[in-house]
């Protein structure tokens, strides 16, 4: 069995190197990128297009470290939430889901 023609499809993640060979005998190849480089793109991407971004800063004291306990997080920051109007150059993106990410996004 041959392929009628070949589907090109951009593809993330560890699952996208397991699958490449297979997927590739019928007719799909991929197109492999960084998920952080591609999830940095579309937030950026977002942050600038969308008229009112669901994008909030909050401003921890100097006082707290990485080491505090999740009830001293909550205590600093608990109605400390500000819309910001215009998307920052400098931000950190915080994803919390079946895996946690902390990124650090800087200009320049």
């Amino acid at each position: 069995w041959q392929p009628r023609r070949q589907v090109v499809m951009r593809a993330t993640g560890a699952g996208s190197y397991k699958h490449q060979h297979a997927l590739g005998g019928i007719g799909v190849r991929l197109d492999l990128s960084l998920d952080v480089d591609c999830m940095l793109s579309g937030l950026n991407f977002l942050l600038h297009q969308l008229p009112r971004p669901d994008l909030f800063t909050v401003a921890m004291p100097e006082s707290m470290t990485p080491l505090a306990t999740p009830g001293a997080y909550r205590a600093a920051v608990e109605g400390g939430y500000a819309a910001v109007a215009h998307p920052p150059k400098d931000y950190i993106y915080v994803s919390v889901s079946t895996e946690t990410v902390v990124l650090e996004a800087k200009s320049g």
